[in-house]
């Protein structure tokens, strides 16, 4: 399967994601829908902790990139959570 393929399918996975409704009532499904989606995005890392920023002891280029790679990685993350909850919980996070 091509990343064109594997990119269409976790956008659709995501557009059809529930919004989590601003008392929580849906939380369980949304719950279940986020994980799903964002680990098929390959981002739950950014939520639980399992990838954590490069580490810059010295500054070649590689790590730069690296760094970049992740902030860019955790952004996404972000954007996928705040594309989904009211923006009433979205300005208290």
């Amino acid at each position: 399967m091509s990343s064109t393929t594997v990119n269409a399918l976790t956008n659709l996975l995501l557009n059809n994601m529930p919004t989590l409704n601003p008392a929580g009532k849906n939380w369980a499904i949304f719950e279940l829908h986020f994980i799903s989606t964002v680990q098929g995005k390959g981002k739950w890392g950014h939520f639980n902790g399992s990838t954590p920023c490069p580490a810059l002891t010295n500054t070649t280029v590689s790590l730069i990139s690296n760094m970049e790679d992740w902030l860019k990685d955790k952004a996404s993350a972000c954007n996928m959570l705040l594309s989904k909850v009211p923006d009433s919980i979205t300005l208290k996070l």
